[in-house]
């Protein structure tokens, strides 16, 4: 499903051009903008369900940690890519995963989790080099699928396995 979408936002122009591509079904999509060549494993979340790629080590962590706390959901890899106006410039923006679960355990609605929830992973490291568009970025897509995003990182992941060892 596209959207058009006219909101106003500071120091950002949209026009009936701008679209924000919102596929949520479990359709497995293909990436378009790296056409998969960063793609370097798949993680197996169980028996009889799909392979889900990933592009970094720390992504398959994240999967890894999101299926321990809630074992049913629903893992999908880049699942939709956002094209916005910005000064002029047509700007993407592609999450690296989307999660959907039934039941939000409270461990993971602490951090932000929804039924529904795209989600950005990173580097603790690198957060101070996050896209200066994020907060635009994060208010356009709330905005147009009504989807949070949240950032991980691999200390939010440390500080999950630290309390599954304590349990």
């Amino acid at each position: 499903m596209c959207k058009a979408i006219d909101i106003p936002l500071p120091n950002a122009r949209f026009t009936r051009s701008v679209r924000a591509t919102t596929r949520l079904e479990p359709k497995r999509r293909t990436i378009p903008l790296s056409r998969q060549r960063h793609i370097i494993g798949r993680y197996a979340p169980g028996a009889g369900r799909p392979a889900i790629p990933f592009e970094s080590h720390l992504e398959c962590l994240a999967m890894r940690a999101i299926h321990e706390q809630a074992p049913t959901a629903e893992i999908q890899s880049q699942p939709t890519t956002l094209s916005f106006v910005h000064r002029d410039r047509v700007r993407t923006y592609t999450p690296d995963l989307v999660v959907t679960m039934g039941d939000v355990p409270q461990l993971l609605r602490s951090h932000g989790f929804d039924f529904v929830t795209f989600i950005e992973i990173k580097p603790f490291k690198r957060l101070k080099y996050l896209h200066p568009l994020w907060p635009l970025i994060v208010r356009i897509l709330r905005h147009t699928t009504g989807v949070p995003l949240i950032i991980l990182t691999d200390r939010d992941l440390a500080t999950w396995m630290a309390r599954e060892v304590q349990s």
